[in-house]
């Protein structure tokens, strides 16, 4: 599943495990994101791979 987290400077971010879900995927669901808020900012795709206490 993503992890979705806004910041405040207008920025909405979604985070992904690359094994999870492939990056096409994430970034399929930046450009979802991108036309349901145009009022936000940014989108910033953040996949990340590693296990649990090493993600990088």
């Amino acid at each position: 599943y993503p992890i979705v987290y806004t910041s405040a400077d207008s920025v909405f971010q979604i985070a992904c495990h690359k094994d999870v879900v492939p990056l096409q995927e994430l970034y399929r669901m930046c450009e979802i994101a991108r036309k349901l808020f145009p009022d936000i900012g940014r989108v910033i795709a953040r996949p990340f791979i590693g296990t649990v206490g090493n993600f990088k």
